[in-house]
């Protein structure tokens, strides 16, 4: 499903008349997999049929490439959104009556010469199966929303991560998911697995709305649910799978128990609610947060806090570090007589706090191995050290530690590029800390330096992309000129949003 053509010009083949891709052979084909290039789906007219088939969409890379992907996507995604059925996915998977959602692994195998130009193609054929309505089953389309929901692009589209967020609540309320989590039964096999999908979309949503409070929450209105714990896991047997399936482990379990747990915490905060924030305690939010912080290596197994290249206890300490930041910042501004002091002190602990984990994921090497939730706070602490290091009121010693930070920040972004998002928007970060005298900018020529890597309509963006010069820019006018005071430029750089925000190479930072 996500092979491109891309190394077939250089090949010189061409696509058969019935579809079939060059690179997969008979042999393959009647294992299975020529259900999906020689069938038409049931309910698909002709016509559109031939569309789909000129643009490649069932085209499938030959088996130890679709294992490879399979094998990759349960080990690094799946523990942080147990979304589906492991073992009824792979009972279809062999009978190749599905396909995996998401290529992590062997781009050059496949005929991909980047990431981005991979995740491109998957994107597009998944848009499109889903636009000429190849998949009726109303989970399916579920599962892979919620999927879609996390992928970042390098160029503009209408359908981004928030279309898919939206459509995986719009498909969740009309499978009447609520009202099955809510029965009062013994779980069945199916309503773990709703339960499970559940609370990942409760967690993003907190999540969407916590970090930018432009986002609205969804699920706020819909009964309360019974907190998700192990036993929502099923007691799979992986003997005769083991070479695609690793068992899961308990503190991978663990770890989507309290990111629900710390979405629970934050979610009945203003900032997630159109109430004022005055009048309102901080010590609310922060007693329950340290207890659940005390607490938590003990759930998860952690008996050293030394970092041991595993994800799950970084990850979700990194998000609760980065809610506690946003929590203090806004007590700061909002509460500034009365909380000003203490938030300031919080806050300035909470970033150096973060920048501890992420610096102990980046000195051992396994930085790529983190979900996009890790991803979206590294661009966030960055904005948040740049704030420090030009906040007159800070200490010069406060000042000076976010200047160093600033440069780990960078290298740990330098680390990340394989996030076609993050690759895309590191020039301009280096543009605008060089502009400060913040951050020295070395290994690049100036014009690379000044004219980031835009994908346009006419390389490999699909059908729906935006030119970037026909879409307006949030947060910069034409009359702007100059410094001028911009209390909400952190929040441009907290969560998804902003590595979505595909015009970044245009702005001029001219607030900062």
């Amino acid at each position: 499903m996500i092979q491109d053509a891309v190394n077939s010009a250089a090949s010189g083949e061409q696509l058969g008349m019935d579809g079939r891709s060059p690179s997969i052979s008979r042999e393959e084909e009647h294992n299975g997999i020529d259900s999906w290039f020689g069938n038409k789906p049931p309910g698909l007219d002709e016509v559109d049929y031939e569309y789909l088939v000129k643009k490649r969409v069932f085209e499938l890379p030959a088996q130890p490439h679709l294992d490879t992907l399979v094998r990759t996507y349960f080990e690094h995604l799946w523990p942080f959104a147990p979304i589906i059925c492991r073992t009824d996915f792979i009972q279809r998977y062999r009978a190749a009556t599905t396909v995996p959602f998401a290529p992590e692994d062997s781009i050059s195998g496949l005929g991909f010469q980047d990431r981005s130009v991979a995740q491109t193609s998957f994107f597009t054929k998944s848009r499109l199966l889903y636009d000429f309505h190849c998949e009726r089953d109303l989970l399916a389309m579920l599962q892979g929303s919620i999927v879609l929901s996390i992928i970042i692009l390098d160029y503009p589209t209408d359908k981004d991560f928030q279309h898919w967020f939206y459509n995986s609540i719009r498909l969740f309320v009309k499978l009447d998911v609520p009202e099955i989590c809510s029965r009062q039964e013994d779980p069945c096999k199916a309503q773990k697995l709703y339960r499970r999908i559940w609370w990942v979309l409760y967690d993003r949503d907190v999540f969407h709305s916590f970090v930018n409070t432009r986002n609205l929450r969804l699920l706020e209105v819909l009964p309360y649910i019974k907190p998700i714990d192990q036993s929502d896991w099923d007691n799979e047997d992986t003997s005769e799978r083991n070479d695609l399936l690793e068992p899961i482990s308990d503190r991978q379990k663990a770890s989507l128990v309290a990111h629900c747990e710390l979405a629970q915490i934050f979610s009945t905060h203003p900032l997630n609610t159109t109430s004022d924030v005055a009048g309102q305690d901080p010590l609310t939010f922060m007693l329950p947060l340290e207890e659940w912080r005390m607490s938590l290596a003990d759930r998860m197994g952690i008996r050293n806090q030394s970092y041991d290249g595993e994800a799950c206890y970084p990850e979700v300490m990194a998000r609760s570090y980065l809610f506690e930041c946003i929590l203090c910042r806004h007590f700061r501004r909002r509460q500034e007589a009365k909380w000003g002091d203490w938030a300031k002190q919080r806050l300035r602990s909470a970033i150096f706090e973060l920048d501890a984990i992420i610096d102990k994921v980046l000195a051992s090497g396994t930085i790529k191995k983190f979900p996009m939730g890790f991803v979206a706070t590294v661009p966030a602490l960055l904005a948040l050290h740049i704030e420090m290091a030009l906040d007159l009121s800070e200490t010069e010693l406060a000042r000076s530690m976010a200047r160093v930070s600033i440069n780990q920040t960078m290298l740990a972004l330098g680390q990340m590029q394989h996030v076609p998002a993050i690759k895309r928007g590191l020039p301009a970060f280096e543009s605008v800390l060089a502009k400060k005298d913040l951050y020295q900018v070395t290994g690049r020529s100036q014009a690379e330096k000044a004219s980031p890597r835009i994908p346009t309509t006419g390389q490999h963006a699909p059908d729906d992309a935006t030119h970037p010069s026909s879409v307006p820019q949030r947060g910069v006018s034409s009359a702007d000129s100059g410094l001028v005071d911009y209390p909400s430029f952190p929040e441009d750089f907290l969560g998804y949003d902003f590595l979505d925000r595909w015009q970044l190479e245009q702005w001029e930072f001219i607030h900062i």
